[in-house]
């Protein structure tokens, strides 16, 4: 396995609904424990509360913990509250924007998450979008076409496979989390059908075990090169990091 994993999808805080409690450091131990380098991540705050005081946490307590990348987030009923716009996180320093459409339960169907998605395209801020259900990867693919923006996205199962390899081949804009890929050879069919330059990992911890999607990747029959580029290169590219 790369030994610099990039893992885009983890959340640090509290969860009342759940029984998730896990501090940035906490977070960070996991994910190395895990062979995990660096990690995309965002408080729960932002979800449960307050998303401009969420964001504020979110960078505050990656600032001084470089293995954390923060993530922004809105809600798409917030979208005119210019404070906490687009460009003002992209100004802040924010790379990388998550819809939470799943934890906080709107649909990706608004005409204000359009609005967010081409914002998010005007300043080139990918976005991290959860797949709700069998018809999300072709709305938010659309939504990558209409709008200029890049979106990765998450939340699938083997029941998606098809579908997302049907729609990467139409929709160059969409990035798709591996770790979802479930099927036995889910990652390998991608890379031959797609390639591995549209893949990356995500573990979505601490809602889920890291274990699993590692294995996913780790038992892949492809190359090397691919495995690298699945783990952190590409995200690396949208990142410019």
């Amino acid at each position: 396995m790369p030994n610099d994993i990039l893992d885009v999808k983890t959340l640090f805080g509290s969860w009342p609904k759940r029984p998730l409690d896990i501090s940035p450091d906490e977070l960070v131990a996991s994910l190395r424990s895990h062979g995990i380098g660096r990690a995309i991540t965002l408080s729960t705050a932002a979800a449960l509360y307050d998303e401009r005081s969420g964001n504020e946490e979110t960078w505050a307590q990656c600032e001084s913990r470089p293995e954390l990348i923060p993530a922004c987030t809105l809600h798409p009923s917030n979208y005119l509250a210019s404070e906490q716009s687009v460009a003002a996180l992209a100004e802040r320093g924010f790379r990388v924007f998550r819809f939470l459409n799943r934890l906080e339960g709107y649909s990706l169907g608004l005409y204000c998450v359009r609005q967010l998605m081409h914002d998010l395209a005007e300043v080139g801020m990918p976005c991290i979008v959860d797949a709700g259900s069998l018809d999300d990867p072709h709305r938010i693919a659309r939504l990558t076409a209409d709008t200029g923006a890049t979106a990765v996205i998450t939340g699938l199962g083997y029941t998606f496979e098809a579908e997302v390899i049907a729609l990467a081949k139409d929709y160059p804009r969409t990035y798709f989390d591996a770790g979802r890929l479930t099927s036995p050879d889910g990652i390998a069919l991608f890379c031959r059908e797609v390639g591995a330059h549209r893949l990356v990992f995500g573990s979505d911890y601490p809602a889920d075990d890291i274990l699993p999607s590692l294995l996913l990747l780790e038992h892949a029959e492809i190359s090397e090169a691919e495995r690298a580029r699945i783990a952190s290169g590409n995200m690396e590219e949208l990142l410019s990091l």
